[in-house]
């Protein structure tokens, strides 16, 4: 059992040894200070230490691979909360105590101004951004982060452009600019709203088999350590509980947990639909629900087909703490593909909604188009499939822990797979 111990300054998480710390040296408790906040601090544990946040009113703005910290933040007036976080190399982490000071005034000469989106706003897909920077020397580099993950980066002092990416539901955006000496300021974040937007679905064929509410079928199979690499990863307690009427969009949802254990542990789950090989064209679509945006490493959904002495593994997944995007199944050469289509962690506490397009042609996988919460991207990728001596179609959803084990939940409703 992990222990827990309190150093002055300082509260361990995980175990440790007794003299790790984490301490805030600027600003200091109390204090007044301007826009363009001075952020100085250090960390000591065991092991090596891989990275060190920066959390201001419990948002992520800063990370350094380095044990301490020295950069510079632009803050909004007001009071404000500051703390540090350290991992290392092990996966344990330290957090810092809590530092409350307060901004008054404005920077003359330095600072990121967003003009859009304005704080508050309801703003469409895609998302409008347009930001200037000024400071010391050259800006030679601007970026965008959405919700702690790099969006956009491009040259000058100046930001006009937009996001095709960001779903609907609740995003905090943080605007970043270099100089040619390799200093950077940060703009103040920006919380603001996407908007559901509607797509026209895709017109399904007369005669087309509808698996509806697969979420309540029952004879769901599962399994932990076959869902690692190579089928042969980490045992970890895991489970799904069916008929759960809340949260729940139709009184019926599934419950999927996944326990802690071992860094990075996975859990799968599929339902066989029985082998139809007269369909070749599906369109998955599902509601899913989680309370923790910092416990998954990924989503994964998944549509699978074997016929003809092969297998189509049309998998899915949302890297939330990898590559940030949507990656895709490559069958042939057995490794995650980025799709380029950005997947920050999707809005928490909600019902985001999922559908994929996919379809078997010409003997190839099709990654035809995914659409969350209403904003579509089209993937238009082909893979070959691998040889199978089954006879099946089925859905899966496989859920990846993060390097701190952490356990979670995960619900999925009106889950739905249409073929023809």
């Amino acid at each position: 059992m992990k222990n827990v111990l309190r150093v002055v300054g300082t509260v361990l998480l995980m175990a440790v040894a007794s003299y790790a710390t984490v301490n805030v040296t600027s600003p200091t408790a109390g204090s007044s200070v301007p826009s363009s906040v001075h952020v100085t601090g250090n960390a000591t544990m065991s092991g090596t230490i891989v990275a060190t946040q920066v959390y201001v009113d419990g948002i992520k703005l800063y990370q350094t691979s380095s044990s301490s910290v020295d950069t510079y933040l632009t803050l909004s007036s007001g009071s404000h909360n500051l703390v540090l976080q350290s991992w290392n190399s092990a996966g344990q982490y330290l957090k810092s105590s809590g530092v409350n000071f307060s901004v008054s005034g404005t920077s003359a000469s330095t600072g990121v101004t967003v003009s859009s989106p304005t704080p508050g706003s309801t703003v469409a897909a895609p998302v409008a951004v347009k930001a200037s920077a000024t400071m010391s020397g050259t800006v030679t580099t601007m970026q965008v982060y959405v919700d702690g993950n790099k969006l956009y980066q491009g040259s000058g002092s100046t930001v006009n452009t937009t996001l095709s990416n960001v779903g609907s539901g609740t995003h905090q955006l943080v605007v970043q600019s270099w100089n040619s000496s390799g200093q950077y300021l940060k703009s103040a974040a920006v919380s603001f709203s996407v908007g559901t937007s509607t797509v026209s679905p895709t017109p399904t064929p007369s005669g087309s088999t509808v698996y509806s509410n697969i979420d309540q079928m029952t004879g769901w199979q599962d399994c932990g350590a076959c869902a690692g690499i190579g089928g042969n990863g980490p045992v970890i307690p895991y489970s799904i509980t069916q008929n759960q009427s809340s949260p729940s969009m139709d009184g019926k949802s599934a419950m999927f947990w996944l326990g802690t254990g071992t860094a990075y542990s996975q859990a799968l789950w599929w339902k066989q639909l029985g082998a139809n090989p007269g369909v070749s064209h599906f369109i998955y679509d599902t509601y899913f629900y989680y309370t923790d945006a910092n416990a998954p490493q990924a989503l994964e959904f998944d549509v699978n087909q074997s016929l003809n002495g092969y297998k189509y593994i049309f998998g899915t997944q949302c890297a939330i703490r990898g590559s940030h995007t949507w990656e895709i199944w490559d069958n042939v050469n057995v490794k995650w593909s980025s799709t380029g289509v950005a997947c920050p962690a999707p809005p928490t506490y909600r019902w985001n909604h999922l559908t994929w397009e996919l379809e078997r042609v010409n003997g190839q996988l099709h990654f035809i188009s995914l659409t969350l919460n209403g904003v579509k991207s089209y993937i238009n990728r082909y893979y070959a499939p691998r040889a199978s001596s089954a006879k099946e179609l089925n859905v899966a959803f496989q859920i990846d822990g993060n390097y701190a084990a952490t356990s979670y939940k995960v619900w999925l409703d009106k889950v739905t797979l249409t073929a023809w």
